[in-house]
This record gives structure tokens, sequence and C-alpha cells, in this order.
């Protein structure tokens, strides 16, 4: 290692764990704070002593598709490998999820955080796609002599002007590459330039055109799909961008004046785009429908969802590749090629040169100038048949020469697969980074102990909800049957004779609230939490959305929603004044009675407060025990631990378990021990503990899909993902509100598993039946009255 690059690691080294940590508290990155700094979704990821491991890095969306074909060969030639993919953004981290579980976005760039993510991993091969060098990530590699091969591989003309100035820094990491397969010559160069080794270097293409697959369907009934004839003429124009669509419009406007059968689908490249596209076809007085609402043509179609312009490139009969109008690049041409469709570009195309110049070569493409000239070469191509032919063969000639490149590839990475190696994974002992945690875990602190301070004095004041208010909640972060619980007590509730309401934030939810929640909203809306409650138990127990819960409170009250309000993990909230407090503590979380004994508070530990100060504002703690995963020991030793440390007032016993399954349309019911072989998909803060719990009941789980919690499937990723799945596919609540999106899954052999929630122990029903004679009490005769007779009319309903 040279002495620029001893000292530029040497100095992230020293400051690297603090710039992380500092780059966690952006906006951007607060949600995966932990896992760029090589914690998060990398915990799960710790690699078997025995087991072998493939780790791929490709950046965002589009390398990640355009390593698919290879990843699949590898995956079905190399079945004893564990593939661990990792991006560097959450839309390329979700895109990866359809190929592996094992996916997490990739650590910041510092020592520490990519020495800890190598000795989980512990991989035998590192495949990086196109061109992602980070230096550390690579000096890393190269240390512990893990074989690295690079696919895809280019360098831009943009880029190429800033790697050549490092290339003197760079160049030692580079000649570790055993494989480097370049997408042209050009390429091919420009890394040899870099300082890899030129008999490493091979010119193999990319393998992103192996991922397009000709026409298959009846052509005809493609167009129908489309609500077009088989005699229209069909212009499409796809990932149009910003300025570029008006110019798009006013071309098919022209057009239609000429040829009076022509009709276009019109795609923008972001989803922000589809209401001011809208607003164009407006403006320019053109009859449009939208794909999402009748999904029908009219003389244009407005393609306003998500993965299906492939399939509008299937019924075009000349196609417009977006982007290139306007001074940003381009997007793939070969898209509307493989389908046998004449390609027209702009004149700035730079990102997709080497496509457009193989077209060029076939007679497939034509690149204009500007619009006018888009719309005569359009009249052309629709008007003169034989060229349309010509360059239909053309266009597809040119992307089978452009295909076949995992063929080529897949040979190499096996060569360098097998390559003897003598990796260490070694992981030097942190200091840094626990001293800076443990300082931000003090400042935590501080400020939680402050702001309860104020509460408890009443500096800051609790403010009345004219209701009886009870919050459910818990101590530390993740999972513990905080919404199992929320719903048993509004079961007993019900058997009370009132109407119990969940007022909840809506994480992840975009309202502000207060909302009243309806089977209809959207998830994006309102968070999936909320919308699966809403779902369960409309219309005996309403659900509001409110990000201050005050405020909710109040429309709870005004709009007689109910008469008892449950605050779904609310503990910590303390502006609205709460008639019962009830901490749940999950007694199966790993190294309970380590953690318990010596607890941290965020973001060095678990703990979202103080837990002495926690259990002394609690009435009731409630041991949330899973019967899948009781070890009587274990069990005991953890509730000896918080009578004796924590002096909580009343101690009861909550049982989660489950014995039967639902078929997500609600027509049917199996016992679990019925599936003999499925696949379990889950989206949650501890995904393992349900596909536990489904094997503890009988289930032969043959494929597992985890997801981080909250994680929300486009219809498209669930296509994908489903096709990978073996029938039936097990799911919870939370992840089948989210499906019950997409109309398809009705049509799949999907079944939702409800938790079922029982009482255990000798005083747990008493000290229950207290706690809701409690809060009845508070309920006036006149709220009762009136609750008894709303029971009674939706009874009657």
């Amino acid at each position: 290692m040279t002495w620029p690059l001893r000292l530029y690691n040497s100095f992230l080294r020293l400051v690297g764990p603090l710039i992380g940590i500092l780059l966690g508290l952006l906006p951007k990155f607060s949600f995966s704070s932990a896992e760029r700094n090589g914690f998060g979704d990398w915990k799960h990821l710790q690699a078997g002593s025995e087991e072998k491991t493939v780790w791929i890095h490709a950046a965002s969306v589009g390398e990640v598709n355009g390593i698919k074909p290879l990843v699949r060969r590898l995956q079905s030639s190399w079945p004893g490998y564990r593939f661990v993919i990792s991006t560097t953004s959450e839309t390329g981290k979700a895109a990866a999820l359809k190929l592996s579980p094992h996916v997490a976005l990739l650590p910041f760039d510092y020592p520490q955080a990519v020495s800890r993510v190598i000795a989980k991993v512990r991989p035998d091969l590192f495949i990086l796609a196109e061109t992602e060098i980070w230096p550390v990530l690579l000096s890393e590699i190269k240390k512990r002599d893990i074989p690295l091969a690079i696919v895809n591989a280019r360098i831009s003309d943009y880029s190429w002007g800033r790697y050549k100035f490092f290339k003197n820094f760079l160049g030692p990491l580079m000649t570790h590459a055993r494989v480097v397969a370049a997408q042209s010559d050009r390429d091919q160069e420009r890394f040899v330039s870099l300082g890899c080794d030129q008999e490493a270097v091979v010119v193999s293409g990319t393998t992103k055109y192996d991922n397009l697959l000709p026409l298959r369907a009846d052509p005809s009934k493609m167009l129908a799909n489309f609500g077009f004839k088989p005699e229209d003429k069909v212009f499409v124009a796809g990932s149009v961008r910003p300025s570029e669509d008006r110019q798009v419009v006013n071309v098919f406007k022209n057009l239609r004046a000429r040829l009076p059968d022509l009709k276009m689908i019109v795609a923008p490249r972001h989803p922000e785009e589809f209401e001011s596209v809208a607003a164009l076809l407006e403006e320019a007085g053109v009859d449009f429908s939208k794909r999402s609402e009748s999904g029908k043509g009219e003389d244009v179609l407005l393609l306003d969802t998500i993965g299906e312009l492939s399939a509008a490139y299937q019924v075009a009969t000349v196609a417009f590749v977006g982007a290139t109008l306007v001074d940003i690049g381009g997007h793939n041409p070969m898209e509307p090629a493989v389908a046998m469709v004449p390609v027209i570009v702009g004149p700035h195309h730079s990102n997709v040169l080497e496509e457009v110049e193989l077209l060029e070569e076939f007679g497939g493409i034509f690149v204009v100038e500007d619009s006018s000239q888009l719309e005569e070469v359009l009249f052309d191509l629709f008007d003169d048949q034989e060229k349309h032919s010509n360059a239909s063969e053309g266009a597809f000639n040119a992307w089978e020469q452009a295909s076949g490149t995992t063929d080529k590839v897949f040979p190499l990475l096996a060569s360098a697969g097998n390559s003897s190696t003598q990796a260490d994974y070694g992981l030097r002992p942190a200091v840094i980074l626990p001293l800076v945690m443990t300082g931000l875990s003090f400042l935590f602190g501080f400020g939680t102990r402050v702001r309860n301070l104020l509460f408890d004095i009443g500096l800051l004041k609790e403010l009345g909800a004219e209701l009886p208010v009870i919050s459910v909640g818990n101590v530390t972060v993740g999972g513990s049957g905080k919404t199992p619980t929320t719903s048993f007590l509004c079961a007993l509730f019900r058997k009370q004779g009132l109407r119990p309401v969940i007022v909840t934030r809506g994480y992840k939810g975009n309202l502000e609230g207060p909302h009243l929640v309806g089977r209809h909203d959207k998830v994006e809306d309102v968070g999936d939490e909320a919308l699966m409650q809403c779902r369960k138990y409309d219309p005996d127990v309403k659900v509001v959305v409110a990000k201050k819960r005050v405020e909710g409170a109040s429309f709870v009250k005004e709009n007689n929603l109910g008469d008892v309000i449950l605050l779904d993990d609310g503990f910590q909230h303390r502006w609205l004044k709460r008639d019962l407090n009830l901490l749940l503590v999950d007694p199966s979380e790993p190294n309970f009675v380590e953690r318990w004994s010596k607890p941290k508070l965020l973001p060095a530990g678990r703990f979202r407060e103080n837990p002495r100060k926690a259990f002394r504002r609690a009435d009731i703690v409630v041991f949330v025990l899973r019967e899948w995963k009781i070890d009587k020991e274990k069990f005991e030793e953890s509730v000896s631990l918080v009578r004796e440390r924590y002096q909580p007032s009343s101690i009861v016993f909550l049982q989660l378990s489950a014995d039967q399954a639902i078929s997500i349309d609600g027509e049917q019911e199996r016992a679990l021990s019925d599936f003999k072989d499925a696949s379990v998909v889950t989206a949650l803060a501890q995904p393992g503990q349900f596909s536990e719990m489904l094997e503890t009941s009988g289930v032969k789980v043959k494929k597992r899909a985890f997801f981080p919690d909250h994680f929300s499937w486009t219809e498209s990723g669930w296509r994908e993902l489903s096709r990978q799945l073996v029938e039936p596919v097990l799911v919870t609540e939370k992840d089948a509100t989210k499906l019950c999106r997409f109309n398809m899954v009705q049509e799949e052999d999907i079944w939702v598993v409800p938790l079922k929630v029982r009482m255990v122990g000798k005083e747990t029903p008493r000290v229950i039946e207290e706690a809701i004679e409690k809060i009845s009490s508070k309920v006036s005769f006149e709220d009762k009255q009136q609750a008894k007779q709303t029971t009674e009319k939706l009874a009657a309903s």
C-alpha cells in the first residue's frame, strides 16, 4: 500500500466513526444510520463457519437490474453458496431483495465499519458491478486477500477525468482485481490505465441485456391489454424527463393531423412527474387516460404505473427513449430493440453511447437533433413500411449481438472464485466508535431525564383528554408484542360494552392527522399497522392516526368515536395524560439478563430511556411470552431480574400463539400443521421469530424471504418475488395489509397467520380485570348508554 493510501486509511480510522455518526443524523440516512455504520441488517448476515459466500455490490436499481442474469446464473450453478448483495441506495436494496434475502446497505467507507462487515460476511469472492470504487473497502478486500472481480465494468466520460486524476492513488487497489469484465474497448483501456493487470481485463459487454427477453405473448392480446386495436399505430415515449415531455406531447399532437389513427403511450421516468405530464396532456387538449385508473388507451395512455414500460415497448410501432432531448445522458435503448421496435433518441446519449453505436451499426436506431426532426423521422417510419421493417430487424439484431455476456463472464468468475486464497477475516478491537456511541448515549439519556423531570415537576404539562387513556408501549426498540396486546385490550373493552379507539402516530405514513382510518386508505398515507388494525376491527373499533396524540384524543372526543383511548406505542409520549400505563417486556429477547442488568441507551444500546425510571411510571408490567419460544429456566431468571432490580408495582403475563392460517380472501381456514411445504414472507422487526413460530407449529418451511420492518412491496417487486416462492405462502397480518393492494394476490395461494393472545399465571386475570373496571368506572353513564345504543345498531346492521 502506498503512503498516500496508508495516510488516507489512518485518517479515516481516527475520524471515520465520528463522520459516520454525523452522516447518520442527516435526514437522508436517518432510518439507515446503524446499517451504514456496519450494524443494522448486517447483524443478520453472519456467515456460518463452513458457509461459502459471494458478496456482490451494486450501487442502485440500474446496477442491480443489470447483474440480475448473472446472479441467477451463479445461484443455479453454485447451489451451496450464499449470495450477499449490498447497495448504496434504499431503492437499490428493495430491488436486490428480489434476488436474495441476504441484502444490506453498503457501510460508510471507513475502516471500522468495513472491517466489521467483512468479519460478519466472510466472503470467498467479492464482485463489484460497474464502477463503485471505494478506497477503504477495496483496501480491506486486498489486505485480506479476498478475490476481487469487477463485472459490467465501465467508466463514463463524466467520471473518467476524476478517476484519471486519482489513478496513482487508486492504482495499488486495482492491481488486486483478478477479473475485470469491461463493457467496451474504451472501458478496457481505462481500467488498464487505472492499474488493473492487462491480462485480467477482458471486453465482454454487459449482462443487463441478458435480462431482456424477446416477445413471447400474443401481440393482439397485448395491444388489447393497453386498450389498442391491431390496426393502431402506437408511438411509445419511454422514460421521458421534464421539458422533454412537453416536446413529445407537441410532436404527437402535430402528427395526429397527418396520421389520424396514431396512438401514444407516454411513460414519465419518475412517479413524481406523473401529474405534471397529465397536466401537459390536458393543456394540449388530447384525449388521454391513466393506466392506474381505466388502464386503457384513448388517444394517449399515460403510463403512471411502475414496471410496465417493457410491456409497453412490446406493443410499440416506434419507440422514443427519453433523457436524450435534454442533456441528461439517455436511458437504455435496448429495451425497445429486443421487442423488434425501431428506436429514436435525441443528441444527448453519452450514458448509452456504446448501445447507440451498436444499434446504428445494424440500422436499428435514429439519432435526431430536436423535436422537429423527431416528428419527421416518426412520420417516415409510420409511412414507409420497408424502412420500418429494416429498422425493426436491425434493432433486434443489435440486441442479439449485445446479449450473451453472462455466458462469457460466468467462467471468469468461476476461475476467480476457485483461486486459492488465505483470506483473513480478523477484526481489530474497536475503540473510538464505542467511545463516541457511549458519549451520544449519555447525551440522549440526559435529554430524556431532563424531559421526564420537567413533566414530573409540572413545568411541562400533561393534557387531559376528557376520556380514559391507556398507553401500551415498551422501553426498548423493536417488536415486543405491542400491536397484539392492544388488540387484546380492545376485545376486553368490547366485552364491557365500551367503544375503544386506537390512537397511533401512523409510523411511516404521510398523514399528519388527526385522521379516522378507513378500510380503503393507502398504506403510504396511514402506515401499515394502523391500516391493519382498521381492517381487522372496523366497525367495532375505530383507529385514528395523529402525529400529535393530544390532537388525536380531542378528535376522538369531538367526533364521539369511542369511550376509551388506547395509545399504541405511546409509553414515552407524555403530553397526553393517561389513566393506565402498560409497559411491555419481551423475555425471549436474546441476552435478556445481560442487557437488562447493564442497560445501554440509544444509540449504543436498545433502551429508549432509563428502565428504572420507566418502571416507576408503569402501572402494570406485561411480560409478553411467545409460546413457541419459552425456555423455562431463562424465563424465570428474566422475571426475577426485573422483580428484584426494578421492583414493578404489578406484573402480568400474556402469551402469544398461533395455530391456524386464514386465506388472504378470508374464505378458508387451515391448521398450521397442515402446511408441510410452504414459503414464509414477512417484514418485521424480528422476522426470524415468525418463521420459528411456524416451524414449531409443524409447518415445513421450504423458502424464506425476510424484509426490513415496515417494508412495502411494489406490484412488480411482488411479482418478481412470488416467482421464486413455493406455494402456499404464509405471511403476517401486517404483511397481508400491504399485499392486498394488488388484485393478483387473490389468485395466489397466500395465507395469513393471526396471533392469539391469552392470559397466563394465577394473578394475571385478577389484575387485568381490576384495570378494566378502573377504566370502565371513569366512563360516564351517558357515554355508556350511548355506547350500548351504538353497539346494538352496529349488531343489527
